[in-house]
């Protein structure tokens, strides 16, 4: 004998490996990919070289498994579970990301009920919160229908548009607050509002800027009425009032 071992396609061992082929299918241990990967075990469609299953045990893909099947995957289970609430097919990422992507097509869930939970917070070095957040990016809408939705927050919700900001209720619309300050732009950058045109300044057609707001603002602030006095305020509130002497 030479001495010399036994060596894949790009000088890897291959003394120990093994496989086993037939009419439909090969079945191999210890065997080498074109991109210089070893395999401890890989199972694969004989008619088809893009359908199969790899356990790969060398260079990057080093402890991966790897499914490839170009017409689908189908998984069943559950079909005699009795367990009420029992997690049937569990998906569990100790440590990194968990990326679900869909190239061609759409991604559809149907269920009893659908439950999002980002229950983990966890902050940087400066302090700031990394965790715990729930996001949605639409390039084109996001619609939500249901009989009854509800939004909580215990510190903020921003409802912002750029363009339009519509709120309707065809039966009731409810506002509650403790303080509320309204402000509108519409009489100086352009048409009217359609409430309160007995005003002087809203008495001009839609689209006329030329007469330009000038001067200061008659508009106050929630902030600006309660650093009034009470005679101030009373004065706002009924013109007609006379301070007492």
């Amino acid at each position: 004998m030479s001495g010399r071992k036994p060596a894949g396609l790009f000088g890897l061992n291959i003394f120990f490996a093994w496989s086993k082929t037939g009419a439909d299918g090969t079945i191999s241990i210890g065997g080498v990919s074109q991109d210089k990967v070893r395999h401890a075990v890989r199972l694969q469609n004989k008619y088809d070289p893009d359908h199969y299953v790899s356990l790969d045990s060398s260079g990057p893909r080093i402890s991966t498994t790897t499914i490839e099947s170009p017409k689908g995957i189908t998984i069943k289970t559950g079909q005699k579970q009795e367990l009420t609430g029992a997690s049937t097919l569990s998906i569990m990422v100790e440590k990194g990301n968990l990326d679900i992507e869909v190239m061609n097509g759409d991604f559809n869930v149907t269920a009893d009920n659908f439950t999002f939970k980002a229950p983990k917070l966890k902050l940087d070095s400066n302090g700031k919160v990394v965790t715990g957040n729930v996001s949605f990016d639409s390039i084109n809408s996001f619609d939500v229908k249901s009989p009854t939705i509800r939004i909580d927050a215990n510190k903020l919700l921003d409802l912002s548009s750029n363009n339009v900001l519509r709120l309707f209720g065809d039966r009731t619309t409810e506002i509650i607050s403790g303080i509320c300050s309204m402000q509108s732009y519409s009489t100086r950058t352009g048409a009217p509002p359609d409430l309160f045109d007995n005003r002087e300044e809203n008495k001009k057609a839609p689209g006329d800027n030329s007469q330009e707001y000038t001067g200061e603002s008659q508009y106050q602030s929630v902030e600006q009425y309660n650093a009034l006095s009470k005679e101030e305020q009373a004065a706002q509130m009924n013109p007609q009032y006379t301070p007492p002497k």
